[in-house]
């Protein structure tokens, strides 16, 4: 399995197709590649990110739940659409502890950008569960899925969103340590 930002996916809704699940259009090759293979299944994937090349042997699940996470980053669902840019700094395989990293540092720049907009920003995170219920919403679309491996990974994906939203404050009280420089006078 090769995933690459240099393949692009196109996961428009044709039109006068219905009105689609964005989120289910754009996973949905992934689904029919993946047929009836199971999710322990070990599987050696590659990953080409811009100018960097990953590989690892892992369960197909687990590289299902990194596939599809970005693949739904680049659909047209308006709630994934936020975790774009999430996309653009891809970590395949990341564990939550990056993931967190990421999700947060892209919120709190988002926080940012909209005070120099003269927007209200959110620095509290008090919006951060209604964007992570969002979120599990999006990520409840297993009915297009019907193999172990894409059932699996999405359930992963899904486990790890929660997971990310769960220890919020646990995560960021854990990252002050990093940030000794910026904490002190």
């Amino acid at each position: 399995m090769i995933i690459s930002r240099r393949h692009g996916i196109d996961a428009r809704i044709p039109p006068g197709a219905g009105k689609l699940c964005p989120a289910a259009v754009a996973i949905k090759p992934v689904i029919d590649f993946l047929g009836q293979r199971v999710s322990f299944e070990n599987v050696h994937l590659t990953c080409y990110l811009n100018d960097m090349k990953m590989e690892s042997d892992v369960p197909l699940q687990r590289a299902t739940r990194s596939l599809i996470g970005l693949l739904l980053t680049f659909s047209d669902c308006p709630i994934m659409m936020k975790l774009r840019l999430m996309a653009y700094f891809h970590v395949p395989l990341a564990n939550k502890e990056h993931t967190g990293f990421r999700f947060i540092g892209m919120y709190l720049i988002a926080q940012y950008l909209r005070r120099s907009m003269n927007l209200p920003p959110d620095w509290d995170l008090d919006q951060l569960p209604d964007t992570f219920r969002k979120i599990h919403q999006a990520n409840r679309i297993r009915a297009v899925a019907e193999s172990d491996a894409a059932v699996n990974g999405l359930i992963l994906l899904d486990a790890f969103a929660e997971s990310v939203e769960l220890q919020v404050e646990k995560f960021l009280e854990g990252m002050k340590p990093f940030f000794s420089t910026y904490l002190s006078e």
